[in-house]
């Protein structure tokens, strides 16, 4: 392929901002769906496949089913201290509830990092063939756009880690899940203690 531009850094200056534009184009519409690779699920459609896994992978762990019933009769007991209680307490069963949300943290975390080495993936893949020729340009696009992908996953991945908080900063007891859960720890509760 030829290029047909004047000598001018005007010129060039033009064509570069062209091709990255281009670049630029290609990237996003890879990830709307709107441009794609043949050859493999990639951008967008390999992003939705990650989310769909990890959320399948997260629908099949069963509530705490990391803690016997002794580990359950014991949280519970050392909540309540020096009083006796035939309930579990709130405060019980909030702990026991933020250890079934920390559980959450590692798939959560490990789907984030397979997302961002997508979108990094992904711009080795984007082909515009005026940057073929134009190797160091070319080197630069990727490493402007891996610095930028950088710049996004740190925030990104303090904002899951700020999620995370919140969600063991507040437990819904009043929740019906939560409720259903609380009955069968009282349940097991009393068992154990019989």
């Amino acid at each position: 392929m030829i290029f047909e531009f004047s000598d001018s850094s005007t010129s060039k200056g033009a064509l570069l901002i062209s091709i990255i534009n281009k670049y630029c184009r290609y990237y996003t519409d890879t990830l709307k769906g709107e441009f794609f690779i043949n050859k493999e699920l990639c951008g967008g459609a390999k992003i939705n496949t990650l989310f769909d896994e990890y959320r399948k992978e997260m629908m099949k762990m069963k509530p705490f089913e990391g803690l016997s019933d002794q580990e359950i009769s014991i949280s519970v007991r050392n909540v309540c201290g020096l009083n006796h209680s035939l309930i579990i307490s709130d405060k019980a069963f909030e702990v026991l509830v933020r250890k079934e949300i920390e559980r959450f943290k590692a798939p959560c975390f490990e789907c984030l990092n397979r997302v961002f080495h997508e979108l990094k993936s992904l711009c080795g893949k984007i082909h515009v063939p005026e940057l073929e020729v134009m190797t160091y340009a070319k080197h630069a696009i990727h490493k402007i756009m891996e610095k930028i992908l950088m710049d996004c996953y740190r925030p990104t991945e303090g904002m899951l880690s700020n999620i995370f908080k919140i969600e063991q900063g507040y437990i819904n007891t009043r929740h019906p899940d939560f409720v259903h859960q609380r009955e069968k720890l009282l349940r097991n509760f009393l068992l154990l203690n019989i």
